[in-house]
């Protein structure tokens, strides 16, 4: 592992399938899902120090994180 990210240099995780979508998994991290949503728990260590860290999101998307950065980029030209 190493020691400063916490990364277990695993580069090709497990590929699950379900609902006919594909789902990571990752040695050092944890994957939960409910009805709802999905969320994932992992620890990272950052200049040796650990974080735990936990990421949320939705079952159904509304938007793709690409179309998210450009509306927050779009935002901040807006208000400059």
């Amino acid at each position: 592992m190493d020691k400063n990210t916490g990364f277990y240099m695993e580069t090709e995780p497990r590929v699950l399938y379900q609902d006919n979508k594909a789902i990571t998994v990752f040695r050092d991290r944890g994957v939960y899902k409910d009805e709802h949503s999905f969320h994932t728990e992992r620890v990272m260590k950052i200049d040796g120090k650990s974080f735990y860290v936990k990421s949320f999101f939705p079952s159904i998307s509304k938007a793709t994180p690409t179309d998210q950065l450009i509306k927050l980029i779009d935002t901040a030209a807006k208000k400059r």
